[in-house]
């Protein structure tokens, strides 16, 4: 049952690049806040352990809250919930204005930041597979990844330069500006999908999960994210202590530039390849090279620079392009109707496996050093996810793996 509300246009058109430009500000703001928020309670008197706390909470907010408000995008519509997740972010960003260090109201800003990142990501990826024809759509979602890419890039460094330059509360300030420009360009956004049904019930709510826990392909998609995002989740807490031990690497922020450079390289490649060749295979692919990189960390002491700059590139290739995949496999899987829940568990599949890799790797440093522990969730990233995808491996062509997985609802878009 089609409920698009516009005709599907060429890739380069004013929607697009507006979703997309206010997509990279709202990671953007999102990057430079969960960067400069700890610092920031720092600086206000709190201990390392508030400041980490704030982060904390605010990543268990985005996961609960997304149970319930991405679903909202299949009955209230996506630009909507676009619009509510830009607004939500001037409402935090202004809570950090006025914060004045106070742990409370940094803790509502982010609540009302929680509402934001539970409302929007999943929307803005319904909205942009919505937006352009089917084979411009791998491309489509590969470059509104990258623009996430670039605000990984920016949105910490530029921060950073706005408080040393300024201070705390311009740069909340500017993050403000942002957000209220962001807003301005959802608004111009034309609707693309129109629920038949606009009343929100919990009872449609929970079917829509139902319906995507008992496909087996959406089930295998979330199993290959979340084994992705646990390596990831490892990375992103350790690689700089562990890179911090090597007198050769003067800079380990080099790693993180390196990784989203790879990254923006990952999203377009991954975008483009998708109309190409199987999606289980690209994406069980891209997530064994991710798997591959974090191996490979444990030969940093040998050759500390060389392998710095081999990992963060080959994982941030192979992170990037696997998700990308992702996306586009799991709106290839899912009835219409339950595509913002579906991307909805996508987004928590990703921030669940961060949680899980930080906490596995730091349960691991009882037992094992850093360098052992990175080998060990390498090898264990590039078994699991042949395992769980390797009837679709030994498939001959792609066509065959169409035919297999595609339910009819989505046969259009085969």
């Amino acid at each position: 049952m089609k409920n698009h509300t516009r005709e599907k246009r060429p890739l380069l058109q004013k929607d697009y690049l507006l979703a997309i430009i206010a997509g990279g500000i709202f990671i953007t703001i999102n990057f430079a806040l969960f960067t400069v928020g700890p610092l920031y309670m720092i600086h206000s008197g709190y201990s390392e352990f508030m400041a980490g706390l704030q982060n904390t909470l605010f990543a268990l907010f985005c996961v609960l809250f997304r149970f319930y408000f991405a679903p909202l995008a299949d009955i209230k519509g996506r630009k909507a919930m676009m619009l509510l997740g830009s607004l939500s972010f001037v409402v935090g960003t202004l809570f950090f204005f006025f914060s004045q260090g106070s742990f409370l109201i940094v803790i509502i800003a982010r609540i009302a930041m929680g509402v934001g990142m539970a409302s929007y990501l999943s929307a803005m990826s319904c909205y942009i597979s919505e937006l352009v024809p089917a084979e411009s759509r791998g491309l489509a979602i590969g470059l509104q990844r990258a623009m996430y890419s670039l605000g990984l890039m920016l949105g910490p460094v530029g921060a950073l330069a706005l408080v040393k330059r300024y201070g705390y509360p311009e740069m909340f300030l500017t993050l403000v500006a942002l957000a209220l420009l962001m807003s301005l360009l959802v608004s111009f956004l034309q609707e693309t999908y129109k629920s038949l049904e606009n009343k929100v019930q919990l009872k449609k709510i929970i079917g829509e999960y139902k319906v995507l826990l008992k496909n087996p392909q959406a089930r295998r998609i979330f199993g290959l994210i979340l084994v992705l995002c646990i390596g990831y989740g490892a990375i992103l807490s350790f690689v700089a202590i562990y890179l911090g031990g090597f007198s050769a690497i003067p800079n380990v922020g080099l790693f993180f530039t390196f990784f989203s450079t790879g990254g923006l390289m990952g999203n377009v490649a991954g975008g483009m390849s998708v109309n190409r060749f199987s999606k289980a295979r690209s994406a069980t692919v891209s997530t064994v090279m991710f798997a591959i990189a974090t191996a490979l960390l444990y030969l940093v002491p040998f050759a500390p620079r060389q392998m710095l700059v081999v990992c963060s590139l080959l994982g941030g290739f192979g992170f990037s392009a696997a998700i990308t995949i992702g996306v586009n496999w799991l709106i290839d899987s899912v009835p219409e109707e339950t595509k913002g829940a579906a991307l909805g568990l996508q987004e928590n599949c990703m921030d669940g496996g961060f949680a899980i890799g930080s906490f596995i790797f730091g349960l691991l440093t009882l037992w094992a050093t850093h360098q052992t522990i990175f080998l060990i969730i390498g090898i264990s990233g590039i078994i699991l996810p042949v395992l769980m995808n390797r009837s679709s491996l030994r498939l001959s062509s792609k066509n065959k793996e169409e035919k297999g997985y595609a339910t009819s609802y989505n046969n259009r878009d085969v």
